[in-house]
Protein backbone atom coordinates (compact mmCIF):
# COMPACT_ATOMS: atom_id res chain seq x y z
CA UNK A 1 0.00 0.00 0.00
CA UNK A 2 1.27 3.54 -0.71
CA UNK A 3 2.71 5.42 2.21
CA UNK A 4 0.82 8.51 3.30
CA UNK A 5 2.78 11.62 4.17
CA UNK A 6 1.09 13.40 7.04
CA UNK A 7 1.59 17.12 7.49
CA UNK A 8 2.35 16.81 11.20
CA UNK A 9 5.00 14.10 10.86
CA UNK A 10 8.68 14.50 11.59
CA UNK A 11 10.47 17.11 9.54
CA UNK A 12 12.52 15.72 6.68
CA UNK A 13 15.97 17.22 6.75
CA UNK A 14 18.16 17.08 3.63
CA UNK A 15 21.98 17.38 3.78
CA UNK A 16 23.07 20.40 1.72
CA UNK A 17 26.71 21.21 2.53
CA UNK A 18 29.35 21.42 5.24
CA UNK A 19 29.38 24.29 7.73
CA UNK A 20 32.90 25.09 6.46
CA UNK A 21 31.45 25.71 2.95
CA UNK A 22 29.62 28.80 4.24
CA UNK A 23 31.95 31.81 4.40
CA UNK A 24 31.80 33.97 7.51
CA UNK A 25 29.97 37.24 6.79
CA UNK A 26 28.80 36.13 3.33
CA UNK A 27 26.07 33.95 1.90
CA UNK A 28 26.18 30.67 0.03
CA UNK A 29 23.48 29.55 -2.40
CA UNK A 30 22.51 25.89 -2.53
CA UNK A 31 19.97 24.27 -4.86
CA UNK A 32 17.83 21.71 -3.05
CA UNK A 33 14.87 19.92 -4.61
CA UNK A 34 14.49 22.72 -7.17
CA UNK A 35 14.62 25.49 -4.56
CA UNK A 36 17.41 28.06 -4.34
CA UNK A 37 18.28 28.61 -0.68
CA UNK A 38 20.70 31.18 0.75
CA UNK A 39 22.73 30.04 3.75
CA UNK A 40 24.40 32.43 6.19
CA UNK A 41 26.61 32.02 9.24
CA UNK A 42 25.82 34.48 12.05
CA UNK A 43 27.68 34.19 15.38
CA UNK A 44 28.37 30.54 14.70
CA UNK A 45 24.74 29.68 13.84
CA UNK A 46 23.58 28.74 10.34
CA UNK A 47 20.44 30.38 8.95
CA UNK A 48 18.61 29.64 5.70
CA UNK A 49 16.31 31.88 3.65
CA UNK A 50 14.87 31.77 0.16
CA UNK A 51 17.54 33.10 -2.23
CA UNK A 52 15.09 35.48 -3.89
CA UNK A 53 14.45 39.07 -2.87
CA UNK A 54 10.67 39.68 -3.02
CA UNK A 55 11.32 43.07 -4.65
CA UNK A 56 12.71 42.07 -8.06
CA UNK A 57 14.22 38.65 -7.47
CA UNK A 58 17.76 39.63 -6.53
CA UNK A 59 20.03 36.77 -5.35
CA UNK A 60 20.24 37.30 -1.58
CA UNK A 61 23.18 34.92 -1.14
CA UNK A 62 25.27 37.42 -3.13
CA UNK A 63 24.44 40.28 -0.76
CA UNK A 64 26.68 41.92 1.83
CA UNK A 65 26.08 41.02 5.46
CA UNK A 66 25.54 43.70 8.11
CA UNK A 67 25.28 41.94 11.46
CA UNK A 68 22.40 39.48 11.06
CA UNK A 69 20.98 41.30 8.02
CA UNK A 70 21.75 40.70 4.37
CA UNK A 71 21.50 43.52 1.84
CA UNK A 72 20.06 42.53 -1.52
CA UNK A 73 22.84 43.17 -4.08
CA UNK A 74 20.40 44.77 -6.54
CA UNK A 75 18.58 47.47 -4.53
CA UNK A 76 19.86 47.03 -0.95
CA UNK A 77 16.62 45.86 0.64
CA UNK A 78 17.63 44.47 4.05
CA UNK A 79 16.49 41.13 5.47
CA UNK A 80 17.16 39.60 8.88
CA UNK A 81 18.45 36.12 8.02
CA UNK A 82 17.26 34.77 11.40
CA UNK A 83 13.54 35.49 10.82
CA UNK A 84 13.11 36.74 7.23
CA UNK A 85 11.81 40.20 8.21
CA UNK A 86 12.90 43.36 6.42
CA UNK A 87 14.00 46.44 8.33
CA UNK A 88 13.98 48.61 5.19
CA UNK A 89 10.53 47.62 3.88
CA UNK A 90 8.32 46.54 6.81
CA UNK A 91 5.76 44.71 4.66
CA UNK A 92 8.44 42.63 2.94
CA UNK A 93 9.41 39.17 4.17
CA UNK A 94 11.50 36.36 2.82
CA UNK A 95 10.85 32.67 3.51
CA UNK A 96 13.03 31.03 6.15
CA UNK A 97 13.89 27.33 6.46
CA UNK A 98 14.69 25.22 9.50
CA UNK A 99 18.35 24.29 9.78
CA UNK A 100 20.02 21.46 11.68
CA UNK A 101 23.79 21.02 12.06
CA UNK A 102 25.25 17.62 12.87
CA UNK A 103 28.95 16.74 12.83
CA UNK A 104 29.81 19.77 10.73
CA UNK A 105 27.14 19.04 8.10
CA UNK A 106 24.22 21.38 7.35
CA UNK A 107 20.73 19.94 6.91
CA UNK A 108 17.62 21.82 5.72
CA UNK A 109 13.93 21.15 6.19
CA UNK A 110 12.26 22.49 3.04
CA UNK A 111 8.66 21.92 4.16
Amino acid sequence: SPSIKMGWCMAEFVKVCKVSDIPQGMGKCVEVEGKAVALFRVNGDIHAIKNLCPHQGGPLADGMMDGKEVLCPWHEWRFDVTNGNSSSVPRARVRTYNVKVEAGEVFLDLE
